[in-house]
């Protein structure tokens, strides 16, 4: 879970009629809830910080309403530092990944399930943005490339933990933790931005500092659509898993549950994509 700390100058706000949607216990059934406010696009830099100061891990390991579920050096999350200005942004995420290593953001296994990075979601006013801090081409996602800025278009273009996993059972995770980007081959996801992403590994013991920094670098033009979303986000709309089962996830508001809440837009894709499973 992560705690908003914003700095940098004010940005004027009005009351935009945006539909969020909220689970109501396990019956995944999509309700409109609470309008929202929604900062009008600024010309001004929009910087903020989201924390997650390292926790010890969940007492149960199973129970969705704490920090860390399972080893802190393999899921623990510090803090994401976001930079929006008006034709570029710097992201910087600070996090723990791996077991028994702090310089390799390889695939590792835990009781023989397969864990990977996971992608960060930026998610605002009419619109749902995902990074992929790795280039990953499963499968189960399809072809998501590296640093590039995707639109989520359908419920397609998100997978939770459990369906990035298969559905699991020897494990403890949070299944339904929206964890990565899916294309589908079909329109799930556009390509608005090719940035770049840089890995420095080997930053701290796991304990006291995290393992590894991620540095997303964007760019784009002045005045366009994705320089005015990008430039009207809160750390509200910040959702990132440092692996693909959600053992730790920051948000910039606290977990209320397994969901860390994303925004309306993507929350909806999740409960859209989880019904049609349960279906199946």
């Amino acid at each position: 879970m992560g705690v908003l700390e914003p700095y940098g100058p004010a940005l004027p706000c009005f009351i935009h009629p945006l539909a969020a949607f909220s689970y109501p216990g396990d019956s995944m059934k999509l309700l409109p809830t609470l309008l929202l406010a929604a900062c009008v696009p600024s010309a001004f830099a929009t910087s903020f910080t989201v924390t997650d100061p390292f926790n010890a891990p969940c007492a149960n390991s199973s129970s969705p309403s704490c920090d860390v579920v399972g080893d802190p050096l393999g899921f623990d999350i510090q803090k994401g530092v976001f930079n929006f200005g008006a034709t570029s942004a710097t992201i910087d995420l600070y996090f723990n990944f791996g077991i028994n290593t702090a310089s390799s953001l390889s695939p590792f296994s835990v009781n023989s399930v397969i864990l990977s990075l996971g992608d960060l979601f930026l998610s605002g006013n009419g619109f749902n943005y995902g990074i992929a801090l790795q280039t990953h081409n499963t499968a189960v996602s399809g072809n998501v490339v590296g640093g590039v800025l995707y639109q989520i278009n359908n419920s397609n273009g998100v997978l939770t933990a459990a369906q990035a996993l298969n559905n699991p059972t020897s494990i403890a995770y949070r299944p339904n933790e929206i964890v990565w980007l899916r294309n589908d081959g079909a329109g799930s996801l556009t390509n608005l931005v090719n940035g770049a992403v840089t890995i420095l590994t080997n930053q701290g013991n796991g304990t006291t500092a995290p393992e590894f920094k991620a540095t997303i670098t964007l760019n784009y033009a002045a005045g366009s659509q994705v320089a005015n979303n990008l430039q009207s986000l809160t750390g509200a709309g910040i959702h990132f898993s440092s692996a693909t089962c959600g053992n730790d996830v920051l948000n910039g508001v606290p977990e209320p549950a397994s969901l860390g809440l994303i925004g309306g837009g993507l929350l909806a894709f999740a409960g859209i994509r989880i019904h049609k499973n349960r279906k199946k």
